[in-house]
């Protein structure tokens, strides 16, 4: 009669996503799934940090070792989450590891109220809007000359921010300290998960009153 030995735990090992990271849209979930009597692997979703009920992403029977174990579309999903990854030997003892996430799949919100479109403004301008998120990251405005900058030609104006702004002042630009023009500014908004919204404006700066000969 042959027996077969086994006293080392299966390798069970989540290298992507890392505890508490950020994901959204396609994610490639990477590790090892690995034993030298390997039966299968499994990985399951959770909602929350500690899940009541779980949902079975993918279960397969070929050993992984520092490499895609599933690629995950979490498109249709918002929030925490948690993943499982369950490695089985033959003699079935289960080895398991746990990731938390944060899926974030909206964009931010960027929205200029102040100034309108087109508007002629002059001496300190307030720039009213909004820059949020549920998982807000910064926000940034740059200006520009002209009405189709270069992507090289925005400059910010200040510095960025990590405050959200909710229908509040984003910023107060002292138009006198560029000259008299046609400019270009813009809002952009991101977010932890790295998504980016922007919303630009094409304002008149005129701080220099008419001549009257």
């Amino acid at each position: 009669r042959t027996i077969t030995l086994d006293n080392i735990a299966a390798e069970a090992d989540i290298v992507f996503p890392e505890e508490g990271t950020f994901v959204t849209g396609t994610v490639a979930i990477t590790g090892t799934a690995s034993d030298i009597n390997f039966k299968r692997y499994e990985i399951q979703i959770g909602s929350g940090a500690v899940p009541t009920n779980w949902e079975t992403l993918t279960e397969n029977t070929t050993p992984r070792k520092a490499n895609v174990l599933f690629t995950w579309e979490s498109g249709d999903l918002e929030g925490e989450y948690t993943l499982k990854l369950i490695v089985e030997d033959l003699i079935h003892d289960q080895v398991e590891q746990i990731r938390h996430v944060t899926v974030d799949n909206t964009f931010p919100r960027a929205e200029i109220s102040v100034p309108e479109p087109d508007a002629i403004v002059n001496g300190n301008l307030k720039i009213i809007g909004v820059a949020t998120d549920n998982y807000f990251d910064t926000y940034e405005l740059h200006l520009a000359d002209g009405v189709n900058p270069e992507a090289d030609d925005w400059q910010p104006i200040e510095g960025r921010s990590i405050t959200p702004i909710d229908n509040g002042t984003l910023r107060q630009f002292a138009t006198t300290t560029v000259d008299d023009g046609i400019y270009s500014f813009r809002l952009k908004v991101t977010d932890k998960v790295g998504q980016v919204s922007t919303v630009r404006r094409t304002i008149t700066i005129d701080n220099v009153p008419p001549q009257i000969d």
